[in-house]
Order: C-alpha cells, then sequence, then structure tokens
C-alpha cells in the first residue's frame, strides 16, 4: 500500500520563491489553512532568517506516493567514456536587445566605444552614436545608462533613467561609494548600466560591481557581463 506525502508550495504575495511545508490531508477548514499558514511562517523565518506580515499564497499542490517493494533492481554503471560531451544551450540572439551583437563581445564593443567618445553617464549610463556626440558638445544624462544613437537611443535612455529610485551609500571594494539605484520593473528592455548599481524588486536586489555591464534583454533578463 502506498504512503502519500503531502506538500504545499506556498509563498509571501508578489515574491517569486517558494518555500514548500507539509500539507494536510483530507478536507480543508479554516483552522488547517492558518496551521499551515503558521508552519509557513516557520519555515520562511528558518530558510531565510526573517518572516512578513503580508498575506500568503499557495501555488502548487504535490503528492509523492512511495510504495515499500522487495525487489532490488541492479545496480548500473556507465565509465565516463561512453558518456556524450555536454553541451550548453545557444542563447538566441533574438533574445539580446536589438542595438545588434551577443555576447561578451558585443557588450565589450559597446563600452570601449562610449568610453572613446567620452560617452559616460551619471550613475552607471553609456552612451553610444548620437546621444555620444550630443553629450561630447556638451550634453549630459544620468544614471548610468549605455544609450544607442538617434531619437530611439535618446528616448530608451530616458526611460531607463525614469526607472531611477535615487541611490544608496554601499560599502564596495575600495570603501563607500554612493551607488544610483533602479527599479527593475520599469528598467526597458535595451537599457544597459554600466556598474556600480543596484537593481531593486520587491523580492531581491542585483548588485552589479564596478567594472561590470548590465544589460537588459526584451524578456526582461539581467545580462551581467563581467569582463572575465
Amino acid at each position: 500500500r502506498p504512503v502519500l506525502y503531502r506538500q504545499a508550495a506556498m509563498r509571501y504575495a508578489g515574491q517569486e520563491h517558494t518555500v514548500t511545508v507539509p500539507a494536510t490531508a483530507g478536507t480543508w477548514t479554516a483552522a488547517h489553512l492558518q496551521r499551515m499558514i503558521n508552519r509557513f511562517h516557520r519555515a520562511h523565518r528558518h530558510r531565510y532568517g526573517f518572516r512578513l506580515d503580508a498575506p500568503v499564497e499557495v501555488v502548487r499542490l504535490h503528492v509523492t506516493g512511495v510504495v515499500m517493494s522487495e525487489r532490488h533492481l541492479p545496480a548500473i554503471n556507465v565509465p565516463m567514456a561512453d558518456l556524450p560531451p555536454a553541451t550548453l544551450p545557444a542563447v538566441a540572439g533574438a533574445a539580446l536587445p536589438a542595438a545588434g551583437g551577443s555576447g561578451a563581445g558585443m557588450r565589450d564593443g559597446r563600452r570601449a566605444g562610449a568610453e572613446a567618445a567620452g560617452g559616460k553617464l551619471p550613475g552607471g549610463v553609456v552612451a553610444r552614436g548620437a546621444l555620444r556626440g550630443e553629450m561630447a558638445s556638451g550634453g549630459a544624462a544620468s544614471g548610468g545608462i549605455l544609450g544607442g544613437g538617434s531619437l530611439a537611443s535618446a528616448a530608451l535612455a530616458e526611460a531607463t533613467l525614469s526607472a531611477r529610485l535615487g541611490s544608496r551609500p554601499c560599502l564596495l571594494p575600495g570603501g563607500w561609494r554612493d551607488v544610483p539605484v533602479y527599479d527593475r520593473d520599469r528598467l526597458p528592455p535595451g537599457a544597459r548600466l554600466e556598474g556600480p548599481v543596484l537593481i531593486e524588486e520587491p523580492a531581491t536586489v542585483t548588485v552589479v560591481l564596478p567594472g561590470q555591464t548590465v544589460t537588459v534583454d526584451v524578456l526582461g533578463n539581467l545580462w551581467i557581463a563581467t569582463g572575465v
């Protein structure tokens, strides 16, 4: 006869990650749900060191059945030489900003072009193309943005700057620095920031260190070029 293990994946409203706790069997009552919520609070505090006074969501329910058997499966021994080489999936160029290029070469090329033209923007923003020309002739922007050319790139730089929340003292290698802070949900696709910057979201903060560059792709992923 199988032994059933019931579990619930739960999280605080607005979080991305879940914590799995034992779930009550049978029909749930308000008392059963409250016990599960209490388990979640304890498990979250144990794992992350804190709990929140926020609504709790049940994201998934799991039921695992385990059957004890008298049979013993034979051991399988596969020589390492017979295993196929591991490969990493290719990243499609379309998943990167439409400005062109991909990977470290694209990021390093943009950075080199911006720096050669003096296109550093305050707060980590880096300019390219026509926006670089404006800066070279006395124009300026702020926030650590790596912009592009033409009016479209100027609009991108403006949209990126609108995501800035302010700045915060941060202890970095070399001492304390005033670091720009951005709202991840408001960063547009194609935005590019040069560290140090902090990118906030409800569940975490992404730290981009000095010498690193972060790019937002069309899906909202953050690509960090470390220079290694």
